[in-house]
């Protein structure tokens, strides 16, 4: 009879350490298949590498010569022009340096009255009581400005400054 109780267990154990073997077996191949991954995807980490470093050496390459190719466009640009001109262009230039502190003034000139009518207008908007309008400038197609009133009590300084700016702003 002990021989029949140790049997029994003796069977159990074996399929016990049957059932462990197949599971480290799966097991294993498992971490194989993992591996074969890591060693492919390391592979191609090199290779990736690889490509990588030549693709530097070649744009490195390049770019040495684009410098080298700047720097000699850059020295064939002449450093001065000389010019030949006639009499009558010399003859122009002088009169263009002698009419050029008239150009100044007048340009000053220009900016000046600019400034001075978009200050009147700030002006205007600024000083007008209530933000209604008081008189306003009509360009007709003729070409005549008719100015119109639009308010009775009209403040003579607010009525000044917009005759004056529309007049600047519409010639």
């Amino acid at each position: 009879m002990d021989n029949e109780n140790k049997q029994p267990d003796g069977v159990a154990l074996l399929k016990k350490v049957i059932e462990t073997n197949e599971a480290t077996i799966e097991h294993y191949i498992m971490l194989m298949n993992y591996r074969e991954d890591i060693i492919h995807m390391d592979q191609k980490i090199e290779q990736s590498l690889i490509n990588l470093n030549a693709t530097l050496d070649k744009s490195s390459r390049m770019l040495e010569v684009e410098e080298q190719k700047r720097q000699d466009f850059l020295l064939a640009i002449p450093k001065t022009i000389e010019a030949h001109l006639s009499e009558k262009a010399v003859g122009q230039l002088e009169q263009v340096e002698k009419k050029s502190p008239l150009f100044k003034t007048a340009t000053y000139g220009i900016i000046g009255a600019l400034l001075l009518s978009v200050l009147t207008t700030i002006g205007n908007i600024f000083l007008q009581s209530s933000g209604t309008p008081r008189a306003f400038a009509v360009k007709l197609k003729s070409g005549r400005i008719f100015w119109t009133k639009l308010k009775i009590t009209v403040n003579p300084f607010i009525e000044w400054m917009t005759i004056i700016s529309f007049t600047i702003i519409l010639n």
